[in-house]
């Protein structure tokens, strides 16, 4: 354990906990813990966890998490989760990032809540039948997609997740270009079947009313399937081999 009260510039390190009270500039370096109370400036590496409650600008990288109560400037790395009141430039790049705001900088990971960040449902149709139902949290600079959709004509559903990204066209930012990437498995029956779909979409949204939007634009599809979902048959007979189809969409929605 490496503790200080005080100003310091420096280095700590330690094989389980770095704690510093006071301003600091420098690194900490430890295989569990990083805590630092005041100011910090420089880097943080941990086994485990980083924690800083002043202002912070540097490098947080820990095996599980960084925790952080004020804005920083920087980067956040961790295994699991990145906490942070407000970015105001750099990354956060775990599989969880949740912030109060991002002013310059980017929230990437599986799923990034910004509380005063992106919160929207689509409801979109594609020229295949399908209506899904879209939720997109994160930033326009990236954002996470969970999607469910149900094909009524031929009566399934599908599960999907995404990523993607946004630009604003013009500086009223009432229309923007969206690219997403997204993944969608079909279920039928409660279960999950060998029936997937890779898809890459393009769209022009326009803002029509305050938060509701219209979006239309077209997508590229990779599919790849299996007949006989559940495996070998009662009679034996061997699995087919699987089906592979590109194929493109066109779209069309509204958000809100």
């Amino acid at each position: 354990l490496n503790s200080s009260c005080v100003e310091l510039i420096g280095f700590q390190g330690s094989g389980f906990m770095n704690y510093a009270s006071g301003t600091m500039n420098g690194s900490q370096i430890t295989g569990f813990l990083n805590y630092a109370k005041g100011q910090f400036q420089g880097n943080q590496v941990s086994g485990f966890a980083n924690i800083s409650k002043g202002s912070f600008e540097g490098v947080q990288v820990a095996g599980f998490g960084n925790f952080h109560n004020g804005n920083i400037k920087g980067t956040q790395v961790s295994g699991f989760i990145n906490r942070a009141k407000k970015l105001e430039r750099g990354i956060m790049f775990a599989p969880f990032n949740f912030c109060d705001s991002v002013e310059r900088g980017t929230a990437i990971g599986f799923l990034s809540f910004i509380k005063h960040g992106l919160h929207t449902f689509e409801l979109e149709q594609t020229s295949r039948n399908f209506t899904n139902l879209n939720f997109k949290t994160g930033t326009y600079r990236f954002y996470n997609i969970l999607s469910y959709g149900k094909n009524f004509i031929d009566n399934y559903a599908q599960l999907g997740y995404g990523i993607g990204f946004a630009t604003f066209l013009g500086d009223r930012q009432r229309s923007h270009f969206d690219i997403d990437l997204d993944w969608h498995n079909r279920i039928d029956n409660n279960r999950f079947l060998l029936d997937q779909t890779t898809r890459l979409k393009a769209c022009i949204s326009v803002k029509i009313y305050k938060s509701l939007e219209v979006f239309a634009g077209g997508a590229l599809n990779f599919r790849y399937w299996r007949d006989n979902h559940a495996g070998l048959a009662a009679n034996n007979t061997p699995l087919t081999p699987l089906e592979k189809e590109w194929y493109l969409t066109g779209l069309a929605g509204i958000r809100f």
